[in-house]
């Protein structure tokens, strides 16, 4: 398993949650930076890839930069995303790709899927819902699942 952490605060912590775990690397950095390192560690294995870099409160990391410039901030869920598929098709066109937070039928989703179908038309895509600790939350088509295969 390897994951990417930006901010200072939550890296430290899943350092210190995973620490006794050998198959675990955690690498410091914004996902951007970390991802051609990271893939570059797996060679031309199919990985399952789970994206879900941005700023969702104001101890994350790009979050005030986001409050600040909204859309044009580099640290905008698309402006992200983006960035990080193209990283990650430029590896291997068929990794297994997860997005978390998105909304089934905005334009961005649909943007993303288009940039997918270009890299590999033979992906397939499967939408979940999301349901929070406890059932405290519930969150419909939120988690887009990219396969190149049916499930």
């Amino acid at each position: 398993i390897l994951s990417v952490e930006a901010a200072k605060n939550w890296y430290e912590k899943c350092c210190e949650k995973f620490a006794l775990y050998d198959n675990v690397f955690l690498y410091y950095g914004e996902s951007i930076k970390e991802l051609p390192i990271m893939l570059n560690n797996v060679k031309n294995n199919v990985c399952v890839i789970f994206l879900d870099a941005h700023p969702s409160g104001d101890t994350t990391f790009g979050y005030k930069d986001l409050e600040e410039k909204g859309i044009n901030s580099e640290y905008y869920l698309y402006n992200i995303i983006k960035k990080e598929l193209e990283i990650v098709l430029n590896n291997n066109k068929n990794h297994i790709i997860i997005i978390d937070d998105l909304n089934k039928d905005s334009e961005d989703t649909k943007l993303y899927i288009e940039m997918i179908l270009k890299i590999n038309p033979n992906y397939n895509f499967y939408w979940y819902n999301e349901i929070l600790e406890h059932n405290q939350a519930f969150y419909e088509n939120k988690i887009l699942v990219c396969l190149t295969y049916n499930l």
